[in-house]
């Protein structure tokens, strides 16, 4: 194989690495197929997609409540609540911050605030390597948004927290990933008050 690609952890478990085919490649992700030997003899053959990564970013106003997005889905055929989030690779934007504070304007018109990072973690970790970074942006001001050409956000919204709460409770944010990043907001907010 030309390019070996590295998975320490694997190979110190015994796995190995024969090949990798790239299947397709876009400009948000790559969705590759390795041959690998099991650390039991076994051959198989993975494929997931490789992900530049993202930011999800959790805005709260000055009169503390939470700003979503309204944003419909191609890949489900449904309109979900979100948070403002974007991937890694395609922005002029260098830090985490910098990308969250452009996603936030950009997806839901929030400037400024003071921007608090309270976990990182894996979506969908069988099929994908997608790492997220979430941060919480405390007393957001609201201006215009600017969506890109490819997204369909259809409303902005504020919330209290109470709302959010029973909104999660009934299932009205079928985001995952934003129900995780909003746990961890709230769990962020709670430390704050204690």
């Amino acid at each position: 194989m030309k390019d070996k690609v590295l998975k320490p952890v694997g190979e110190k478990l015994g796995w190995q690495l024969k090949d990798r085919r790239s299947l397709m490649k876009t400009q948000w992700n790559e969705i590759v197929s390795d041959e690998i030997v099991l650390h039991r003899k076994q051959r198989i053959t993975y494929t997931y997609v490789i992900s530049p990564g993202a930011v999800f970013v959790v805005p709260v106003t000055k009169e503390g409540k939470f700003v979503l997005i309204r944003n419909y889905r191609w890949t489900i055929d449904e309109v979900c609540w979100e948070v403002p989030a974007g991937l890694r690779n395609h922005s002029v934007a260098k830090t985490v911050e910098a990308l969250c504070r452009a996603e936030m304007k950009e997806e839901a018109g929030c400037v400024g605030g003071e921007m608090h990072f309270v976990g990182e973690f894996f979506s969908a970790n069988g099929v994908c390597d997608l790492r997220l970074f979430v941060n919480l942006a405390l007393g957001v001001d609201l201006e215009e948004s600017a969506p890109e050409d490819s997204e369909s956000i259809l409303e902005i919204k504020a919330f209290t927290r109470a709302e959010l709460e029973m909104m999660l409770d009934k299932g009205e944010v079928s985001d995952g990933d934003s129900v995780f990043c909003l746990l961890l907001a709230f769990r962020y907010l709670d430390k704050m008050k204690a």
